[in-house]
């Protein structure tokens, strides 16, 4: 039993047609195997470009949030206004960075920063005329500045791993370090009594 019958039609040989068929299946497989390839090609492409833009974005919004924490520490003397002006462009870099994060703590960590370096620039400034009290927060708000600086660079350069396990920890502590101590609580005993 033939199943293939051969013969010339259209004044074209058995062979020559076989052959023809031949080289358009041929032709339509490559092109379909190369358009996979072309297509999986770009997509792998442009995943590599988000993730570089999404990068960018964050070491943006990173170092604007820093730059801002940090005029605090020379700019609280113009008075709250002008601390309220740098809260605001922090908080909004804050934001810009939470929105590229993957990682809920490092968002959460980074969602207080502002708040509490704009405090610390506040008490600085409810603090005038009490040189000891103004010292003492001052160092506090230096500390913390100091402190958002450093992570963002480490953070910059670190890896996930390195991010979530050692900077992330340093951060929250950092930021614990420098709140204001809670005053001492009053002795709950009666005077005279040991």
């Amino acid at each position: 039993m033939n199943l293939i019958v051969c013969g010339d039609a259209l004044w074209i040989s058995c062979g020559t047609w076989i052959a023809f068929w031949n080289g358009a299946i041929g032709a339509f497989v490559a092109a379909f195997v190369g358009g996979l390839v072309a297509l999986g090609v770009v997509r792998l492409t442009n995943n590599h470009q988000s993730k570089l833009a999404s990068s960018a974005r964050e070491r943006e919004a990173a170092a604007e949030m820093a730059a801002a924490l940090s005029s605090m520490t020379k700019k609280y003397v113009a008075g709250k206004q002008t601390i309220t002006e740098l809260y605001a462009v922090a908080q909004a870099a804050s934001l810009r960075w939470q929105m590229e994060l993957t990682n809920d703590d490092m968002e959460f960590e980074i969602d207080r920063w502002p708040h509490h370096v704009g405090m610390l620039a506040f008490e600085v400034i409810n603090q005038k005329g009490n040189p000891e009290a103004e010292d003492e927060a001052f160092d506090r708000l230096s500390d913390a500045a100091s402190a958002i600086e450093v992570f963002v660079v480490d953070w910059a350069k670190a890896s996930d791993h390195e991010r979530d396990h050692h900077l992330l920890p340093e951060l929250h502590e950092d930021r614990k370090r420098t709140e204001k101590p809670s005053p001492k609580p009053e002795s709950t005993e009666p005077a005279g009594s040991n």
